[in-house]
């Protein structure tokens, strides 16, 4: 993200506006960027003063950006943790596809070449079922 880009996203962040991805590289650029967080610092207290000197209310704007920071990255950290446990069950449920695919394969390949004939599986002349047996 350039320094521009996150110029122009600091009213959505202070507004609460912004989705995971634009958090996630905004946060990114400000934490390394030092004139991007000075810009912050600034809109911010301007913006919030502003608003609470309206309500006539007692204010810590600097504890309140950090607060505002702090919650921003753990938002971040909820749903990278949520999309992981996805990520988990996406697996788990290929490997419980892929399980039942061979064992649909084994039994097909099992039919093939040994489960017909006499005394198999299906008896070659009148096609009833047999118990399998033991492999």
């Amino acid at each position: 993200m350039t320094c521009r880009e996150c110029e122009k996203q600091i009213p959505d962040f202070i507004g609460k506006k912004m989705d995971y991805l634009g958090m996630k590289r905004f946060l990114e650029h400000v934490d390394s960027c030092g004139s991007c967080r000075e810009e912050l610092v600034i809109q911010f207290l301007i913006q919030e003063s502003m608003a609470h000197l309206e309500d006539g209310d007692v204010f810590d704007l600097q504890r309140e950006l950090r607060e505002r920071l702090e919650e921003s990255r753990r938002r971040i950290r909820i749903y990278e943790g949520i999309l992981r446990v996805g990520t988990l069950f996406e697996m788990l449920a290929m490997a419980g596809v892929l399980g039942v695919v061979v064992w649909i394969l084994r039994e097909i390949i099992y039919d093939l070449y040994e489960g017909f004939g006499p005394g198999r599986r299906y008896c070659g002349n009148c096609k009833t079922k047999n118990l399998r047996k033991s492999r």
